[in-house]
């Protein structure tokens, strides 16, 4: 048994034992007169002409791609054999249904194609040759071979779907394998780094500078893990986006000073940006991620000393960005598949980045190229649909209201929220689920110049409480704060008074996205009382 199965393993195995097969036809024609008068013929095509030929193209292409070969080659090797002796023909149709449904077909990707060609090819081809040699009782069978073929086809293309569904499992189990380790190993050094950080800023008498530099890298390990999972989220399009238009300058700005403090003091990033404000359509929270990816990449590519130069430019219809670094390179061997997921050029790294980056700007209608030579550094390109920016809205003037109703089920969240607030001289109040948070808005909407809601509580969602505010206030400001979006906002009716920050989430982020909100335009809450709740 053993060696049966090396042998079948033995490249070109089941060629030869084509070819024999053939050889052995050839043999019983040239040495039984019974055959037919045609014997001779017969058996020279099958020795010198369809044998090497079948041969030839078992050694031109691999298994896989020959296993569609061999029975096409031998449907016609039977039709010509055929023609030569008719008096073959009806164990000749039995033998080409085998052929049409040989075993060797099931290696095949979506094999109901082929069985279609070749039941097509046998039908047609004897059928021709039942009429050309005036041939009786021909057309029973062929008929029968007509009612049989549908259901044979279609329960081939039923078996193709399985196959398909069990390669897809594979597939998806093979990645979650790969996914999972290099996953585990990033998060492990994250929380190596944060456990650190924190333990050495616990220790006293070190100096207050000491101390921040410690709590610096603590945020900036926890921005690497808020990094990770919106690159999970966003590979496994568990998201849902809203479209509104981006000021790419800001962005880059933005993602630029969040790196800035965790460089190295001989790295630099250099910003080349137009003077007048570029806006691409897309969701901020993505477009962000694509920023942040191509940045971080870029540090971690650089020399030291190294630059880092991003460049934002603009034509008629499109948004171009383009970030540059001179670190050493990326090989051709790595290049053609950088951006599929898992695949990397760094020492150490789960390949997920750039696959995200190429999933978003896809989803946006843009494209991403990169330039890169061994030695001489990479260039990503990102092109975005261009966003015409829409007439401003007249800014209403700002009443002395100054409340922020925030709602979050986690008592620490809304503690650090309170805090941010305060800090900016807001008055605040607290909801810990969404039911709460509707009460206290019904009490004190008068009050409110804006509202800050988790997505997931117990009780109204984020997005119910949200509705039930804009039946009231359409464009009071609302800021959404969550961990995990399922629903997504109304793409349909885009909500320009709504921005969304992921958890977890920088303080910058949350004062610059109210600060944004609030200078907007929006409703102010003298108007929110006028429509009466």
């Amino acid at each position: 048994m053993q060696t049966l199965e090396r042998l079948i393993k033995t490249p070109h195995f089941f060629a030869l034992v084509r070819v024999a097969g053939h050889y052995g036809i050839a043999l019983t024609a040239f040495l039984v007169p019974a055959v037919g008068e045609n014997r001779m013929t017969v058996a020279a095509l099958l020795a010198f002409v369809i044998a090497p030929g079948l041969f030839f193209l078992a050694l031109k292409f691999n298994f896989s791609k020959s296993a569609l070969i061999d029975p096409l080659v031998d449907m016609f090797t039977l039709l010509i054999l055929c023609s030569f002796l008719p008096e073959l023909w009806h164990p000749a149709l039995l033998l080409g249904v085998v052929i049409a449904l040989a075993p060797s077909m099931s290696v095949a990707e979506k094999a109901y194609r082929f069985y279609s060609v070749l039941i097509a090819i046998l039908i047609v081809g004897m059928t021709g040759i039942a009429v050309f040699h005036e041939l009786k009782d021909w057309l029973l069978p062929i008929i029968a071979l007509i009612a049989i073929y549908p259901s044979v086809v279609l329960y081939a293309y039923g078996k193709s779907l399985e196959d398909e569904e069990l390669k897809a499992k594979a597939d998806a189990l093979s990645a979650l394998q790969v996914l999972s380790g290099g996953v585990a190993h990033d998060f492990n050094n994250i929380l190596t780094g944060i456990s650190g950080y924190a333990e050495f800023a616990k220790t006293s008498g070190i100096e207050p500078r000491a101390t921040e530099r410690a709590l610096d890298k603590i945020l900036d390990s926890a921005e690497r893990a808020s990094l990770l999972t919106r690159q999970l989220m966003s590979f496994s399009e568990v998201q849902k986006h809203q479209l509104v238009a981006v000021d790419i300058g800001r962005e880059v700005r933005t993602v630029a000073d969040m790196l800035d403090p965790s460089l190295d003091s001989d790295i630099k990033i250099k910003l080349d940006l137009p003077q007048d404000i570029v806006v691409a359509k897309g969701d901020p929270v993505q477009l962000h991620q694509v920023l942040l990816n191509l940045m971080l990449n870029a540090v971690e590519a650089s020399k030291s000393p190294g630059v880092i130069r991003v460049k934002v430019e603009t034509s008629q219809d499109k948004v171009q960005i383009e970030v540059a670094d001179d670190g050493e390179g990326i090989p051709s061997s790595v290049k053609d598949s950088l951006f599929q997921p898992f695949v990397t050029s760094k020492a150490k790294g789960h390949g997920l980045g750039l696959a995200v980056v190429k999933n978003i700007v896809e989803e946006h209608q843009g494209t991403v190229d990169v330039v890169s030579n061994v030695g001489m550094g990479a260039r990503f390109i990102v092109r975005l649909p261009k966003a015409h920016t829409a007439e401003s809205e007249s800014v209403e003037a700002q009443t002395t209201v100054n409340t922020i109703l925030i709602a979050d089920d986690e008592k620490p969240i809304r503690v650090i929220l309170r805090q941010v607030m305060e800090m900016d001289g807001y008055d605040v109040i607290e909801a810990e689920d969404g039911n709460r948070f509707l009460e206290l808005f019904d009490l004190h909407h008068e009050e409110i110049c804006a509202v800050v809601l988790d997505i997931k509580m117990p009780g109204k969602t984020g997005w119910q409480c949200l509705d039930e505010v804009r039946r009231v206030a359409p464009n009071l400001p609302a800021l959404i704060i969550s961990g995990y979006d399922p629903e997504g906002p109304n793409i349909e009716r885009p909500d320009r008074a709504m921005k969304f920050i992921a958890k977890p989430f920088r303080i910058a982020e949350v004062k610059k996205a109210m600060q944004e909100l609030r200078s907007s335009g929006v409703a102010t809450s003298d108007q929110v009382s006028a429509r009466g709740r």
